[in-house]
């Protein structure tokens, strides 16, 4: 429903004032929708509140845009929310807080954090490929 009235109220207003700054993207979305939202999302080239304006800068199709979403945060959100688990777990683990170097040195915490460097270097050579 939102995106209908974005589509309504503000087409106009987005494609004067961003459709200049993303005309070079034109092609790409034209060609693979669904390809490059889940590359938006998951290396983040524009700021999110940017890629949520996407769809209607770029007329992207409705399912292309949420199944990219969902596939692109997808890996990051596993991430923090294991991440955010290991703590939780190391925490009830040791009777006082325990020091840092305890903590990354756990399983439930140093996996996390190696996906999310991961992810990080995949960014990387993705954001390099598509500059």
């Amino acid at each position: 429903m939102f995106v209908l009235y974005r589509k309504v109220f503000f087409l106009d207003l987005l494609k004067d004032k961003l459709l200049n700054r993303f005309n070079k993207l034109e092609k790409v979305f034209d060609d693979k929708q669904f390809t490059v939202m889940v590359i938006f999302r998951f290396v983040g080239i524009v700021p999110f509140f940017v890629a949520n304006l996407l769809p209607v800068i770029f007329n992207i199709k409705l399912k292309d845009y949420f199944f990219g979403t969902f596939i692109g945060i997808m890996p990051a959100i596993f991430i923090m929310s294991s991440l955010g688990s290991g703590i939780n777990k190391a925490i009830y683990q040791f009777e006082t807080f325990p020091p840092l170097y305890t903590l990354v040195m756990l399983p439930e915490i140093y996996f996390p954090i190696l996906g999310f460097l991961l992810i990080l270097i995949i960014s990387f050579f993705l954001k390099k490929k598509f500059k």
